[in-house]
């Protein structure tokens, strides 16, 4: 196994000491996945596709930059060590923090109305 493999399964068992019912994460309940960070959102049986798609919508209305960032570390997730996606996630935050997208957002946010996107 990868070692940035090895560093996740050691970090999920050392949150699963953290909660306090570790055999509810163990048996898959909602409550201990969700404590853990490895889970959004529950939903009942036969509408995971709709509540995915739910969310999809909503992170298309992101920012292009920052959807692009987060394709980007979620790739990396697979294939490069922690260290590494740490790095690129902080160069990411900081690229994405200081572009005119961020600014645009802010200003929507205060204008109250939906960020205009640049090309």
């Amino acid at each position: 196994m990868p070692e940035h493999r090895d560093d996740l399964v050691n970090t999920v068992l050392e949150r699963l000491n953290e909660i306090q019912d570790p055999c509810s994460v163990a048996a898959g309940t909602s409550i201990g996945l969700t404590e853990m960070g490895l889970v959004d959102a529950v939903c009942e049986e036969g509408a995971s596709v709709a509540t995915a798609m739910t969310w999809a919508r909503e992170v298309a209305r992101a920012a292009p930059g920052a959807i692009a960032g987060l394709k980007e570390l979620l790739r990396q997730a697979i294939e490069s060590p922690r260290t590494r996606q740490r790095a690129r996630e902080r160069s990411l935050f900081v690229e994405a923090w200081t572009s005119p997208d961020h600014q645009e957002a802010v200003e929507a946010f205060f204008e109250a109305r939906p960020p205009r996107w640049g090309d």
